[in-house]
């Protein structure tokens, strides 16, 4: 389901082109993502690489989830 909040085009086609074409250049070992309500998380490198989208709450530590980059999309996360 689709977020009903939704970031801009160009900040949701950053997020495909870091986590689905793998172009980034990481200075550390995860990359940061906020999502349109205000909460923030991180995502491992090595995860991105093998195309496991498991977000680690940046307050709870709680990891989520995700099937495919659209469904992190759809769920209002993108790359910060």
């Amino acid at each position: 389901m689709k977020h009903p909040k939704q970031w801009s085009d160009g900040l949701i086609a950053k997020t495909y082109e870091v986590l689905q074409d793998k172009k980034f250049a990481p200075v550390s070992d995860k990359l940061y993502l906020k999502q349109v309500e205000g909460r923030y998380a991180t995502i491992k490198v090595v995860d991105i690489i093998c195309n496991h989208f498991h977000l680690e709450d940046a307050d709870s530590g709680e990891v989520r989830s995700f099937e495919s980059v659209d469904d992190l999309v759809n769920a209002g996360w993108a790359v910060d």
